[in-house]
């Protein structure tokens, strides 16, 4: 009996009797014991930029016997409101491409493929796209005047910076 690994088939078996007759009868068959696999990214962990290439890889070499994969675009806004939207199909192993637009928030793609003997396998991608500038304020504590600094007064200069989505990189004071 021999070894059959992932792969497509063509099995051929042909008979024949005493008196010369013969038949010959085939079976295609594909096995399939492997889940597919996905690759995601081209867009950068955190953006300001909202037109975005999502790019990635599947390999599966049975998508195209009754498999597919989808790619959904799920949306977490600063409010906290979520949307759902399917941006992309694909049906044939490879690389892939699509044309994405993200929002402001979370931004995660989800793509989830299911080959023809029903394995399937799903990938994330999360991003965050911040269209909102940091905000800032500034506060003077004198150390002798009260109320005002007059000249010669030693004075401390407080900064709080804050930004929702992304964090604050760095603060500059400049006097």
């Amino acid at each position: 009996m021999p070894t059959w690994e992932d792969g497509e088939y063509l099995v051929v078996a042909t008979a024949a009797d005493k008196d010369g007759n013969y038949g010959s009868f085939y079976a295609e068959f594909i096995i399939d014991t492997t889940a597919p696999e996905i690759t995601l990214g081209g867009i950068p962990d955190f953006t300001n930029s909202v037109q975005q290439t999502l790019m990635g890889t599947l390999v599966e070499p049975t998508i195209d016997k009754g498999g597919m994969m989808e790619i959904s675009h799920n949306v977490t806004s600063v409010t906290g409101a979520t949307s759902s939207a399917i941006v992309g199909k694909v049906t044939t192993e490879g690389e892939f491409s699509v044309f994405v637009s993200l929002q402001e928030g979370t931004n995660n793609f989800i793509a989830t493929a299911t080959d023809g003997a029903g394995h399937t396998t799903t990938e994330t991608l999360s991003v965050i796209c911040d269209l909102t500038a940091p905000t800032a304020q500034v506060g003077i504590i004198t150390v002798t005047s009260e109320g005002e600094a007059v000249v010669g007064d030693q004075y401390f200069v407080l900064v709080a910076a804050e930004d929702t989505l992304s964090g604050v990189g760095t603060s500059t004071l400049v006097s």
